[in-house]
């Protein structure tokens, strides 16, 4: 629930693993989330403000497709 409250960026690594500003839903509210693993929905890249639009980006390694409809691959 606090990462449903916080507001980003910045946002900090969770377990080890880096967590990245998006906004959620229509709104203007923002939550930290992981990257995607392959296969996943994704967004490519971030706003000015490092904001991405309703999905994180995929992990290390993975690239978002737009021909997959954005996936990660």
């Amino acid at each position: 629930i606090s990462s449903l409250e916080a507001t980003c960026p910045p946002c900090k690594e969770r377990n080890g693993e880096k967590e990245y500003c998006v906004k959620s839903g229509g709104g203007t509210s923002t939550v930290c989330v992981k990257a995607h693993s392959k296969g996943e929905r994704c967004c490519k890249e971030p706003d000015a403000r490092g904001v991405y639009d309703r999905l994180p980006p995929c992990k290390e390694g993975l690239t978002c497709n737009d021909i997959m409809g954005g996936r990660c691959e």
